[in-house]
């Protein structure tokens, strides 16, 4: 990938679309958590993880979530190309949350779908 293209999706808007635990929903909300993506790592032609940091963090069970780090969740994932002009990639998920006052983070499992802008 050319400098040109990393640089022109490290940054871009993303829509975070959480769909389970549904518990995530009633507690955070039905609709999608706008972020930025941070980073991303890809295979030939399809994207493998995405990062993206949250413009506002969410609480879910009593821990900050400041970003999500998201793994294709299918073998035939979208391609970059079509991830890139807005078609979902279905994804397993982890919000991340802040440091704990033990120094620890842990992790909170999620499924959902991700859509880059």
């Amino acid at each position: 990938m050319t400098a040109s293209r990393k640089d022109s999706i490290v940054g871009r808007e993303a829509d975070v679309i959480v769909t389970d635990p549904w518990e995530f929903m009633t507690e955070v909300g039905l609709g999608p958590l706008l972020g930025h993506v941070k980073s991303f790592e890809k295979n030939e032609r399809r994207f493998t993880r995405i990062v993206v940091d949250l413009v506002h963090p969410v609480t879910y069970r009593g821990k900050l979530i400041v970003s999500i780090t998201a793994t294709s969740r299918h073998r035939d994932t979208p391609t970059v190309d079509a991830v890139l002009n807005g078609v979902g990639m279905p994804a397993n998920m982890e919000g991340s949350p802040t440091i704990d006052k033990a120094g620890e983070t842990h992790p909170v499992p999620l499924l959902g779908e991700i859509r880059i802008r």
